[in-house]
């Protein structure tokens, strides 16, 4: 199972859409579902990634579109939790975010919302953060690298950045 991640797109109001490359790279390597970790800002990115695969979506601090706040996915046999973590202070506070995902009893935890790409192991359960998609400024991060991922489910997790400067 190929998953491709993405979040904190701010189209329109930061950005003006999503770098082709992203896109076409999701598309090539033929990923099964998209998870869009909030700030999406509006419905024609859904849209556009529809295009290529099934899409999940939360709802990010920025986002007025009804989406749910978290979702908790099962995917080959993996709990996902899936949410933007601007609940979560300070902002990607990994130990915050490993009592929360303890408390929802999931296996692998996609978020957004700090806008920097990030893959790590703690305490049995893996964290991933894409990235902002569209490098734009977040806090007090003025500018960061255009990044997505893809998450493998196969016989082990495995995870792939497309990081463009």
């Amino acid at each position: 199972m190929r998953i491709g991640i993405i979040s904190d797109t701010h189209i329109p109001s930061r950005a003006a859409e999503i770098p082709k490359e992203f896109l076409e790279w999701f598309k090539e390597n033929r990923v099964d579902l998209i998870l869009h970790a909030g700030d999406v800002n509006d419905e024609i990115v859904l849209k556009d990634l529809e295009k290529i695969a099934e899409v999940k979506a939360v709802k990010g601090n920025t986002d007025y579109l009804d989406l749910p706040k978290e979702l908790i996915l099962e995917i080959k046999g993996k709990r996902i939790l899936l949410f933007h973590s601007d609940n979560i202070y300070p902002r990607g506070d990994i130990n915050k975010m490993l009592d929360y995902a303890k408390e929802k009893m999931v296996d692998i935890v996609v978020y957004g919302h700090t806008h920097l790409p990030l893959f790590t192991y703690v305490n049995g359960i893996y964290f991933l953060n894409p990235g902002s998609a569209t490098g734009v400024r977040s806090g007090e991060i003025k500018r960061s690298v255009k990044s997505v991922a893809i998450l493998y489910l196969e016989n082990k997790i495995k995870v792939e950045f497309n990081i463009l400067d």
